[in-house]
This record gives structure tokens, C-alpha cells and sequence, in this order.
């Protein structure tokens, strides 16, 4: 089993963000987690084909945001790098 942790500071972006009219802000968000993922991604790391498990912890102090919706974009931010 292969590990790989990497943290992105700052607020998620929720994948609702795009029906508010916010895609650019969605957008921007996936870019900085593929960044961040990218910086501590091993050259010598294989992209996962099978089964992945993907664990996110969400640190906040008062702005809480409906954290079903932070997940997706985060999984499309690391597809094709972390799993396929």
C-alpha cells in the first residue's frame, strides 16, 4: 500500500461553488490542490488503478461549510495522479 499526504492551505472550495455563478473560484481551488499534490507526488510513485482510499481532514475555526461537497472537487483535482 502506497501513502501520499499533502496539505492545501486555506478554505475548500465546494463543488456547488459552480452553480452559484463561482466556477472561476472552483476552478482556481482545483489548480491549488493539484499544485500542492504535484509538490509531494514521487516520480517513482504509480498512479493507483485499484481500489483508493481517500481521506480528507477539514481544520476550521468558525466558518463551517457543508463538507459533502468539498470532497469532489478535491478527487477530480488528484485524478490522473494520485488514482485513475
Amino acid at each position: 500500500m502506497t501513502r501520499f499526504e499533502f496539505i492545501v492551505d486555506g478554505p475548500p472550495v465546494s463543488q456547488q461553488a459552480r452553480k452559484r455563478g463561482k466556477g472561476n473560484r472552483l476552478q482556481d481551488w482545483k489548480k491549488t490542490v493539484r499544485q500542492e499534490a504535484e509538490k509531494y507526488w514521487s516520480s517513482e510513485q504509480k498512479t493507483a488503478t485499484g481500489l483508493v482510499m481517500l481521506q480528507i481532514t477539514y481544520f476550521y475555526d468558525s466558518v463551517q461549510i457543508d463538507i459533502d461537497n468539498i470532497v469532489k472537487p478535491i478527487q477530480d483535482a488528484i485524478k490522473g495522479l494520485a488514482y485513475v
